[in-house]
């Protein structure tokens, strides 16, 4: 199970427009969706207007997850 924070959800919306960190992306990609979650604070932090963009956000490599 994997909880994204804010930062880590509003990189991946870009993923698409090549705006997120491609690592990023892999990792994501080749994760099941339903180990992916995120927090009512996360969603609070996105319905409230948080930023539409992020600057770069470096990926510790976690190895196979």
């Amino acid at each position: 199970m994997f909880l994204l924070n804010t930062d880590v959800v509003l990189a991946l919306r870009g993923a698409k427009s090549a705006q997120a960190d491609p690592g990023l992306v892999t990792w994501a990609q080749g994760t099941a969706r339903e180990r992916l979650f995120i927090s009512a604070i996360s969603l609070l932090d996105l319905d409230s207007g948080a930023p539409t963009h992020v600057t770069t956000i470096p990926v510790a490599d976690q190895g196979p997850g």
